[in-house]
């Protein structure tokens, strides 16, 4: 998204996609917290990937600047930092001691196959819309320039991400 709407190059985009981290940090952390707390591990998940879901609609919306991409990735990555700890809080609640190592790996490899294939429809999707994307961004670091279509690509895409979340 980054390198083809802006021409950055891989430091520059790593350095916008930090807020996804951090926010999944940040999630994680206040799920953690309040969990222990209230002992209520329900809630948390619902909330985190609706806002998740809200902060991928966005991506969808407003414009490609960097900022915005920096706001509604930490907020995205909030979202999504609080569906793992008390997924797997509930796993493991739910298998007992015999069986947590084999309930956890499992859980592991699910989450991780689940990532791939999502990563794998994603890409798949834009890429369909923009059969000669390499006629429409050849160059790292050249002036940024907004492709229509590829905007729209994105677009839609994270639409799809948004409903995705949504769903869950």
């Amino acid at each position: 998204y980054v390198h083809l709407l802006h021409g950055m190059r891989a430091d520059e985009a790593g350095l916008v996609l930090v807020p996804v981290t951090m926010g999944q940090v940040l999630g994680s952390t206040v799920t953690g917290r309040i969990v222990s707390r209230t002992g209520q591990p329900k809630p948390l998940p619902v909330v985190g990937l609706a806002l998740a879901s809200l902060a991928l609609a966005a991506l969808a919306l407003v414009p490609p600047a960097s900022t915005w991409i920096s706001i509604c990735g930490l907020c995205a990555g909030a979202g999504l930092g609080t569906v793992m700890p008390t997924s797997n809080l509930v796993l493991q609640s739910a298998t007992g001691r015999e069986r947590l190592g084999a309930a956890t790996s499992i859980a592991s490899l699910s989450r991780s196959f689940g990532s791939a294939l999502g990563t794998a429809l994603f890409s798949a999707l834009i890429f369909a819309m923009l059969p000669d994307i390499d006629s429409i961004r050849t160059g790292v670091g050249t002036t940024a320039h907004l492709d229509a279509r590829t905007l729209h690509a994105f677009r839609i895409a994270f639409l799809c991400a948004a409903a995705a979340a949504a769903l869950g």
